[in-house]
């Protein structure tokens, strides 16, 4: 029985211990320590009473301020803005070394942050200097924003339009070559087309160059025609009648003898001859005549043909030549928004070349007077710590 009792006890025990244990562990969590990333203002005048803003990160409630050197500095409240944020309210008393001071944000947990030299104490009697060096460092942080903002911007537009008018000079450049190609077969053709048309022109150059011979020859196989026509007719009828004449006597008895009969015969026989030899030239002339003829007849046919088709092949070289016209403003459109561009482009330039520019010298006018300003500031301050 009490051996039962006490191993139920030690169970119990056993059992409640780790729970114990692990409860105590998690009781005290482990944080990360403290960061400081900046302190608003950094420095302050003595005699000053004023709020540091101390933004960083893992403060923890109950964190604590404290400065170093702290001679001088009273910390009068601690306000918690948030887990990355502290508000402090200090006075600094007019005699305060005029140094800078290590601050250090110390948490519950014992960790702790230090910026060194994160606050410095002023010397007394330099606020209006210092403020105007302030207001001068903040004119000159505008200004210089101001001229590195629009320079950007700047380079962007001129990048932008760059861009444009380089996509316009490859848009032109195609719609050159194309037309290019275009002109240099039409040329092809136009250079075909004018050999054709001065072939042709020498051939009925040549052709009309016969017409004269040819018209000449045909009048004179036709006069002969006409001449020996009226002599064919005249002999023959002259032949046939006195050849009928002439046989009448002998049949009469009127031309007696074997001569006379002769005579008679041989004598309408020439006649006879003569007429039919005089129609043969007739014919012959005829045939002469009727081939010239047909010769200046295919000679102006030739001529007609030629000239028709002279007349077509000028049709299309002017058709070709209007072509080549037309494709030699084919691109005047590309061409007259490449200008445009460029000449927009110059003037965008131009502009925004004259903003950056004064944007500059502001920038290096405000950057100088913070100079100065800080200049008088910091000599103020060395005559103080002289004194």
């Amino acid at each position: 029985m009490n051996r039962k009792i006490l191993l139920l006890g030690l169970s119990i025990i056993l059992l409640i211990l780790p729970i114990s244990t692990s409860t105590s562990v998690w009781a005290q969590p482990m944080y990360p320590p403290p960061m400081i990333a900046d302190i608003t203002p950094s420095s302050g005048e003595q005699g000053q009473t004023l709020d540091l803003i101390i933004s960083g990160h893992y403060f923890q409630d109950g964190a604590s301020v404290s400065f170093s050197p702290p001679t001088g500095i009273t910390i009068n409240s601690l306000t918690i803005i948030s887990a990355m944020g502290r508000r402090v309210n200090i006075t600094i008393d007019p005699n305060a070394p005029a140094v800078p001071r290590d601050v250090t944000v110390t948490n519950p947990d014992a960790q702790y942050a230090t910026l060194e030299g994160g606050f410095t104490v002023k010397a007394k009697g330099c606020t209006d200097l210092y403020l105007a060096y302030v207001k001068a460092q903040q004119a000159a942080d505008e200004a210089c924003l101001t001229y590195e903002t629009l320079k950007s911007d700047a380079e962007k537009q001129i990048n932008e339009a760059q861009k444009a008018i380089d996509s316009k000079e490859n848009t032109l450049q195609d719609c050159l070559d194309n037309a290019n190609k275009e002109l240099e077969e039409l040329a092809k053709e136009k250079d075909k087309l004018e050999k054709g048309i001065d072939q042709l022109k020498k051939q009925i150059e040549g052709i009309k160059g016969k017409i004269p011979g040819l018209e000449r020859e045909e009048k004179l196989w036709y006069d002969l025609m006409q001449e020996t026509a009226f002599e064919a007719g005249t002999e023959l009828t002259v032949g046939v009648g006195t050849g009928v004449a002439k046989g009448i006597l002998v049949v009469a008895g009127i031309a007696t003898g074997p001569i006379g009969w002769i005579g008679l015969i041989i004598g309408g026989g020439l006649e006879i001859w003569s007429a039919a030899h005089t129609r043969s030239n007739l014919n012959y002339y005829t045939e002469q005549y009727d081939n010239a003829f047909r010769a200046l007849n295919e000679a102006n046919t030739q001529i007609l043909q030629l000239d028709k088709q002279l007349t077509n092949k000028q049709a299309e070289l002017a058709s070709l030549s209007e072509k080549i016209t037309e494709l030699e403003k084919a691109c005047e459109t590309e061409k007259g928004e490449l200008d445009k561009a460029n000449a927009d482009f110059e003037v965008l330039n131009a502009n925004l070349k004259a903003a950056v520019e004064k944007a500059k010298k502001e920038c290096n006018e405000a950057t100088e007077k913070k100079r100065e300003a800080e200049a008088k500031y910091e000599e103020c301050l060395k005559a103080l710590t002289a004194e």
